[in-house]
């Protein structure tokens, strides 16, 4: 029986063709940097089943990408850490879709950005 046709990487960019999903590359990425190795499982981190699913009815309600508006979300940023604020983590107000690495990245830069701002208009920097 033939195989499938492979298909492109879902990173936006990347010309690599896999048998399904992210390439090599891609996925390793992924491991190393969207969770920390702290030894703490995902729910632990805040990503559980509830995380799933809000995650999900977001990325519905709001499918291109809060950043570039170009692409397709992929996955959600919270504006506001879960370390910082646990409180938020599931509240629409804080999260943000995003499409790639690259705009996760860009969002991360927003979010220490303006954090910084804000700690200096209170004087803490």
């Amino acid at each position: 029986m033939p195989s499938a046709p492979k298909r492109p990487c879902p990173e936006r960019g990347c010309p690599e063709l896999t048998n399904g999903g992210r390439c090599e590359k891609h996925r390793q990425e992924r491991k190393s940097k969207r969770w920390r190795d702290d030894g703490r499982t995902q729910t632990e981190q805040g990503y559980g089943a509830d995380w799933q699913r809000v995650s999900r009815l977001y990325r519905k309600q709001y499918p291109m990408c809060g950043v570039c508006h170009d692409e397709p979300a992929r996955s959600v940023h919270h504006r506001i850490s879960i370390d910082e604020r646990p409180d938020l983590r599931l509240s629409w107000s804080n999260l943000l879709a995003v499409c790639s690495e690259e705009c996760h990245r860009r969002a991360e830069r927003q979010r220490a950005h303006s954090a910084i701002g804000a700690r200096h208009e209170i004087g803490e920097a």
